[in-house]
């Protein structure tokens, strides 16, 4: 049976994996997007969304709704409308999508960040973030953070 552990393993299988050149790009960020057309998008919402599909919990149904949901608001936004979205003050769980208000670490400019859970201890929560400085990196933050926006809760076929 698929759960979120196995969305949070294939997160963590991807610390290795940084950019090309600085700028969006590389075989693993491509691979991520779509393909290599794709090169120069921000990219943590794809890293969350191909995580997500390696674990077991496809979260798009069909390739436009990926192409859409490749950008972190539009990612909320279908948490929302499928009523799988969980609010700042609910219990996040090992395999959520994490939503952060502003950057939060990622490429400059404006706009949202996500990465996925893979620990939760008490008040603490340890994500893995694809377009973090430029790679996927792991970080920690307190799960009262004012950054934290809410989470992403997958669902998983029976």
């Amino acid at each position: 049976m698929k759960e979120g552990r196995h969305i949070a393993w294939a997160a963590k299988s991807q610390l290795w994996v940084e950019e090309q050149s600085g700028r969006n790009d590389g075989d693993q960020v491509e691979m991520y997007l779509g393909g290599p057309r794709e090169r120069g998008l921000p990219w943590c919402a794809a890293f969350a969304l191909w995580c997500c599909r390696i674990g077991g919990a496809q979260v798009e149904q069909t390739r436009p709704e990926f192409y859409a949901m490749r950008n972190v608001q539009a990612l909320m936004d279908k948490a929302v409308e499928r009523g799988q979205f969980v609010d700042k003050g609910g219990r996040p769980e090992v395999g959520d999508i994490v939503f952060f208000r502003g950057r939060s670490g990622s490429d400059g400019g404006r706009g949202n960040h996500c990465g996925i859970v893979t620990e939760v201890s008490g008040p603490l929560i340890v994500t893995v973030e694809g377009n973090l400085g430029n790679r996927v990196g792991e970080r920690q933050h307190m799960r009262d953070n004012d950054l934290i926006a809410g989470y992403y809760r997958p669902r998983f076929d029976p």
